[in-house]
């Protein structure tokens, strides 16, 4: 039995449909094979890059998350496009209806996941900022691995849906891709295109938010050690963990909001019936959120702790000759005027009582509750 085909409005009759096909013929699939290979050599050396670092990270829970992210991608990827480039060759040809449904379940699944699993990470940083000492007592590692494989779970539950009937898989235009039927007029079809999109929404709702919140919260310095009466030493590496947070949870959630935003809008819009189909809206806003699944592993890469920590000190070391090509001509003089005053402040002995009175007033190795908080707070960083 042949797939049934969601056919462009302007081609009404089978002639035109006919010579739709023909022209599709000739088509290559350039940008596919080009997502592709960026997809699949991202995803690898993103993985390659957290064995590698293994030692570093400890496999903590952020980490576990962004392998666990990397994993669904690559799945994703490797599951469908190959079928993609089958039907490019078969010109478009497809042999049966459950080719159809496997490819839907897959892009339902690999997008479901991909999604609960960038919430998690969100979470799972909120969680890490505002309440340190629940999450030292609460992620523990066997309960990452019940909540990963949970989301995979309800993702491959809500995948299903269209395979059982509650909802059915069609080709889009241009008949390179099976999804939902979002154009579908039966009860069905309307209820699983609002859940499917809804379920979508909610999750970037809650993604930017929980994001938000972390970067407001780390950016005010509310619980960060380097405001505070901490150790020279560590401010630094405090520093650092800071920036490596706040920059990679911008990149996350700006990939994340503009990948997948206009694929939900599209839904609804299709499932309200008022509007004429548009369906080089609706590709555009399928290859926004393809290149998700692409960008993901590309943007842990580039904005991990490491390379910020090589990009820091790259800016340190351009400052530094910077700074010392400059002429020092009041160096003598300056340190003239140090000397005096180093002589004036170690003569007075009003000066010498309360510096030791400062010291004994205020214990450097004392440390309250909130320090004691920003570490904890630090350690899961």
């Amino acid at each position: 039995m042949d797939v049934n085909v969601t056919i462009v409005p302007e081609l009404v009759s089978e002639r035109n449909v006919t010579n739709s096909t023909k022209s599709l013929k000739s088509l290559v699939p350039t940008e596919s094979a080009i997502q592709f290979t960026l997809g699949v050599v991202g995803n690898f050396s993103a993985m390659f890059v957290l064995l590698k670092h293994a030692k570093e990270h400890k496999w903590k829970t952020f980490y576990r998350l962004v392998a666990a992210l990397v994993l669904t991608d690559l799945f994703g990827i490797l599951t469908t496009s190959p079928i993609v480039f089958a039907l490019y060759a078969n010109k478009f040809r497809w042999p049966n209806l459950w080719l159809c449904d496997y490819m839907s379940f897959m892009l339902i699944f690999a997008s479901m996941a991909t999604m609960f699993i960038v919430a998690a990470m969100s979470l799972d940083r909120f969680i890490a900022v505002y309440c340190p000492f629940f999450y030292g007592k609460m992620m523990k590692k066997r309960r990452i691995h019940v909540m990963t494989a949970g989301m995979w779970i309800a993702a491959g539950m809500i995948a299903i849906f269209p395979v059982l009937g509650f909802g059915h898989n069609v080709k889009h235009w241009p008949y390179s891709w099976c999804f939902f039927d979002y154009f579908g007029r039966h009860v069905s079809d309307v209820l699983y295109s609002i859940f499917y999109a809804t379920i979508g929404l909610i999750v970037i709702v809650m993604t930017t938010t929980f994001n938000g919140l972390v970067i407001v919260r780390l950016a005010r310095g509310q619980y960060t050690v380097i405001r505070r009466g901490s150790m020279k030493g560590n401010r630094q590496k405090y520093r650092r963990n800071e920036i490596f947070i706040m920059v990679f949870l911008i990149a996350i959630l700006l990939t994340f909001a503009i990948c997948w935003t206009p694929i939900m809008i599209r839904i609804y819009i299709n499932t309200s019936g008022r509007h004429q189909h548009d369906f080089r809206a609706d590709i555009l806003a399928l290859r926004f959120a393809s290149w998700n699944q692409i960008l993901d592993p590309w943007i842990y890469i580039l904005f991990r702790k490491e390379m910020l920590v090589r990009f820091l000190r790259l800016i340190g070391r351009k400052e530094a000759e910077s700074s010392s090509s400059k002429p020092h001509d009041s160096t003598s003089e300056s340190c003239g005027h140090d000397k005096n005053k180093m002589v004036d402040f170690q003569d007075s002995p009003k000066l010498t009582r309360d510096v030791k009175n400062i010291k004994t007033r205020t214990p450097l190795n004392k440390m309250d509750s909130t320090d004691s908080n920003q570490h904890l707070l630090l350690k899961h960083l």
